[in-house]
């Protein structure tokens, strides 16, 4: 199991992780390239126009990737402090996954190998975790385009809602 990882501050905080078994990511990877246009060198679903984002949404779900929400809301006094917790319940509701890419933001680097470290110390094997722009990471447009739309809620968050578990964290 590989795990493509993205944040939504918009609102509550989201951590979202698209779970792609092995044998599915060229797949998954060439349907997410097939929905760029000329030129766009990946999907960011709030520079898309509405028209974008129905065939965005559409598409992620008929992929079937299924894809967790970390819900933490506003209960953490800091978005680190939420985005470990994240982290670490993530690490818990998967501790056979072999990789963790995360949306690059070079402010969380350090932050995030300090809290996967300390999440995986107790694992008999630990998943490799990387750092990587969406732009270099096809799937990582997977959980940016779940996150916007579970935070938009409405017809939206219905939408993907057949691919999207949510799981409310607290501390």
């Amino acid at each position: 199991m590989h795990l493509f990882v993205d944040e939504s501050k918009a609102g509550a905080y989201l951590l979202v992780a698209a779970c792609v078994e092995a044998s599915t990511i060229a797949t998954a990877r060439h349907r997410l390239d097939a929905l760029l246009l000329p030129g766009q060198k990946r999907i960011h679903m709030k520079t898309e126009r509405k028209e974008r984002r129905d065939l965005i949404a559409k598409s992620v779900t008929s992929m079937g990737q299924q894809c967790c929400v970390l819900d933490a809301g506003r209960c953490f006094p800091t978005e680190r402090q939420a985005r470990a917790a994240c982290l670490e319940m993530l690490i818990g509701r998967y501790p056979r996954a072999t990789t963790l890419n995360l949306e690059r933001d070079e402010s969380l680097v350090d932050f995030d190998r300090t809290v996967l470290f300390r999440a995986t110390r107790g694992l008999s094997t630990r998943p490799i975790y990387t750092h990587a722009s969406a732009a270099d990471e096809p799937l990582l447009s997977l959980p940016d385009i779940v996150a916007w739309c579970w935070a938009r809620g409405g017809s939206w968050r219905d939408r993907i809602r057949p691919v999207a578990q949510r799981i409310g964290v607290e501390p």
